[in-house]
């Protein structure tokens, strides 16, 4: 919160706290990419259709991440 607030400059730590309330329920817990929006830039730069999405993005890091339960107890309140 102190960190927001700095780069915030000017807002109070309660208004922070309801941006960062309003702002939480629209981010998942994973930043794991969005398959439609990866598909979609690939299609742009005419990437080779014979790849799987797997190819592009190497999501090993996040689900090492996610099974450890770090998520899991950073979410925990």
């Amino acid at each position: 919160m102190a960190i927001l607030q700095k780069h915030m400059r000017g807002l109070s730590a309660e208004q922070v706290g309801a941006w960062v309330d309003d702002m939480k329920e629209n981010f998942p817990a994973a930043p794991y990419p969005d398959e439609a929006a990866l598909r979609s830039e690939l299609e742009q730069v005419n990437a080779p259709k014979s790849q799987g999405l797997a190819y592009f993005v190497d999501r090993s890091i996040l689900d090492e991440i996610k099974k450890s339960g770090f998520i899991d107890r950073l979410y925990k309140q």
